[in-house]
């Protein structure tokens, strides 16, 4: 599968649909935005373009979760500290490749939020 730089879709302000005086909100994941091109193996790329897959070996897990499918996600990559989403944590643990990485992973472990599936098969 070819690994194209898709640029991911950002948010913007703009009116509350529906009824105005609703609450309307969206969870600040505070990490990094990414897409997560699935297939054989996965490749990470940042919204600016940079491969990050080396510095993220738990994510390995969704080429089997696929079964053989291959996809596109957009999402985010968040680390927890305390139990709530930690940029200040997740920064130095993106720093990490090879075998730090995978040390790291198991000490700050990274998670992907999907946004959305930009391609499947």
């Amino acid at each position: 599968m070819p690994y194209p730089i898709i640029p991911p879709m950002l948010a913007s302000s703009g009116a509350v649909p529906g009824n105005p005086s609703a609450w309307s909100w969206e969870v600040k994941w505070d990490g990094w935005r990414a897409l997560v091109y699935v297939g054989e193996g996965i490749k990470v790329r940042t919204r600016t373009g940079r491969e990050v897959s080396d510095s993220l070996p738990e994510l390995a897990g969704l080429v089997d979760a696929l079964n053989g499918r291959t996809a596109v996600l957009d999402g985010e990559l968040i680390a927890c500290a305390g139990g709530r989403p930690d940029f200040y944590a997740l920064t130095p643990r993106m720093a990490q490749t090879g075998r730090h990485a995978r040390w790291a992973s198991v000490q700050v472990p990274v998670t992907l939020v999907a946004f959305d599936l930009l391609h499947l098969n």
